[in-house]
């Protein structure tokens, strides 16, 4: 029997090992290749692209959950490539009985990941290629969004292996250097520390977490990125010291402690050993809740939002001052007229148009008072930005080169036209400053807006089409089917993302339980021998699965709510988006509730507690 007949042997015996954590790396590369389908896509790229103001905010989002997949990626393979190694002690202890030394063993083990890294890559983007495609497919089916292509190219296969040779060199290189240096001391590390150590350390993580969030909410730039790394890291520090805060504390209060002592070191030692996969469940969770609840709210607000940006059916521009009959008059309920001129404004190179503050209270019911050789600037928008859109003095030019200068007043922020056939900022004058321009002027100088509810507002899409050759002309169902068709391809990404995140919780959550069998029966068989029983040893294996499914599913679904109450101040519909997105917690909440059922029945099942104990 020689050496390499050994490792036959022992690779045979331990080839469930080795699967288990060859399908890890290969669902992780799997996910990953999947989500480059999304990213790079080209119809996907080019809808995003025409969706204006919307599109840097899609893509700062877009590029958070890939930071948060490759998190995964990380944290996950570095635990599966942990376990692995743990799990085959006694197996280098053989091999360095029968003569292997140290640097032989590294090698054995760099040549073990280094054929599972090929084959896991191979197999990962063959599955990829295909489940992508499914997935895909799938998604565009439920949503009915048939006009998306699945593309494929050269990019997809680059980006995945070229990511993944980095992240198995990165997980290689720190399980390494933990093993080396950190291991002989872990188990002995919490018990040194000083408990006021992890509740300073607890402070610190939620109030870097509460810091995430107050840069979310008040910086002009809306740093998504900066914020939710600021989040991962506070999360992760709350999450490291929970456990060992929550023994510190229990041990303040002697009589509880004493009285409920195996379920709080138990819960202790399920933090301390778990925290890494709490935290990325967590994180998983959190992008999954807050990407799928704000494009669901969005989506089903899509009538609300519409309503809210177009107060009228049907709106036209006329080139004439005398009216033109272009609507029949038994479809309108209401009419208004607003009239209009355009002037050159030369410090931007651009045009912009001027209404009479006569014109402006008649139309919107206000009584606003502007001074002579002053302008308020009115913009169509419910919510104020930052800063108006302009507030100094201005030059205006009218096409026969005469000038007219104007100073600034103050600025207002209301939705009083559609703004689809019209700019959206427009300066209010004077009355006797607006009689100065349009004097001696033509009357295809001065334009009229029309702005009109029908009696069946659908019927707007009727003279949209008829008046397109007559008049400037928009109406409410056109803006309603683009926006909502706009806000479902939104959903099909944030859908795509979410089930993507959601079906990498429930494989850690199953890597995880599943792996450690054999260390759970060991742990359980020596509990038996100081008189624990068999019902209490089920009690303390529930509570570590609740442990397990729960502590991630509500602390990510806090932080991702959070974050969707952040958007608040930047929707129509605050109620709405805070009553949708609680209803997609509830169902995932459900979903988790139903998988730990299943899974601790057969995780019951598989072990077969009740026959080894017995």
């Amino acid at each position: 029997m020689n050496f390499n007949y050994i490792l036959i042997k022992t690779f045979k015996a331990n080839l469930k090992k080795f699967l288990s954590y060859f399908l890890c790396c290969s669902f992780s590369i799997t996910v990953f290749f999947m989500y480059t389908t999304l990213i790079l896509n080209n119809d996907i790229n080019q809808r995003i692209s025409n969706f204006g103001k919307e599109c840097a905010a899609i893509k700062t989002m877009i590029y958070s959950s890939l930071i948060a997949l490759i998190l995964f990626s990380i944290v996950f393979m570095s635990y599966s490539h942990s376990s692995f190694i743990n799990c085959r002690k006694k197996e280098f202890e053989l091999y360095s009985v029968l003569g292997m030394n140290k640097h032989d063993i590294k090698k054995l083990i760099l040549f073990e990941n280094l054929l599972i890294a090929v084959f896991s890559m191979l197999t990962g983007l063959i599955s990829g290629s295909v489940f992508g495609r499914l997935f895909f497919m799938i998604v565009t089916k439920i949503l009915n969004l048939n006009v998306l292509a699945f593309n494929l190219s050269y990019k997809n296969y680059l980006l995945t292996t070229c990511s993944f040779i980095v992240i198995f060199i990165v997980v290689i290189i720190v399980n390494g250097f933990i093993s080396n240096k950190i291991n002989d001391i872990s188990k002995n590390a919490f018990i040194k520390s000083s408990g006021s150590s992890y509740a300073y350390l607890a402070v610190l993580g939620l109030s870097t977490v509460i810091l995430s969030y107050v840069i979310m909410c008040f910086s002009k730039n809306n740093r998504l990125i900066l914020s939710t790394v600021l989040c991962f890291l506070g999360t992760y520090l709350l999450i490291t010291c929970l456990g060992n805060l929550i023994l510190w504390i229990s041990k303040k209060k002697n009589s509880f402690y004493h009285k409920n002592l195996l379920a709080i070191t138990e819960t202790s030692y399920n933090f301390n050993q778990n925290k890494k996969i709490i935290f990325v469940l967590s994180i998983l969770s959190c992008i999954a809740i807050y990407f799928i609840g704000l494009a669901y709210s969005s989506y089903l607000e899509t009538p609300k939002e519409v309503n809210i940006e177009n107060p009228y059916d049907l709106v036209y521009v006329e080139n004439s001052s005398t009216p033109i009959d272009l609507v029949n008059a038994n479809d309108i309920a209401n009419e208004k007229k607003l009239e209009f001129i355009t002037l050159n404004l030369r410090s931007k190179s651009s045009k912009i148009n001027l209404i009479s503050q006569s014109q402006f209270n008649s139309f919107a019911n206000k009584n606003i008072h502007v001074n002579s050789g002053q302008f308020v600037t009115l913009t169509s928008r419910n919510m104020p930005e930052s800063s108006p859109w302009y507030n100094g003095n201005i030059l205006l030019s009218d096409d026969f080169n005469n000038k007219y200068e104007l100073s600034y007043s103050y600025e207002i922020w209301q939705i009083i036209i559609n703004p689809n056939v019209l700019s959206m900022h427009m300066l209010i004058i004077n009355d006797a400053d607006y009689t100065n321009i349009i004097k001696n002027k033509s009357s295809n100088f001065i334009k009229t807006y029309h702005a009109i509810n029908l009696k069946n507002w659908t019927m707007g899409m009727k003279y949209e089409r008829n008046l397109n050759n007559s008049a400037k002309v928009a109406s409410k169902y056109e803006a309603y089917e683009i926006l909502k068709a706009q806000n479902l391809f939104f959903l099909f990404i944030m859908l795509f993302i979410g089930m993507l995140f959601f079906i990498s919780c429930g494989c850690i959550l199953s890597f995880k339980l599943f792996s450690e069998i054999d260390y759970t029966l060991d742990t359980y068989n020596k509990l038996r021998g100081i008189g624990i029983t068999v019902l209490e040893m089920k009690k303390l294996i529930s509570f570590q699965f609740k442990i397990i499914f729960f502590v991630p599913a509500v602390l990510g679904s806090t932080l991702g709510f959070s974050y969707i109450l952040l958007q608040m101040k930047r929707s129509y519909f605050k109620q709405a988006l805070v009553l949708d997105s609680l209803i997609i917690i509830l169902i995932y909440l459900c979903f988790q509730f139903i998988y730990y059922c299943l899974t601790e029945k057969k995780y019951f099942q598989k072990i077969k507690l009740f026959r080894k104990v017995i």
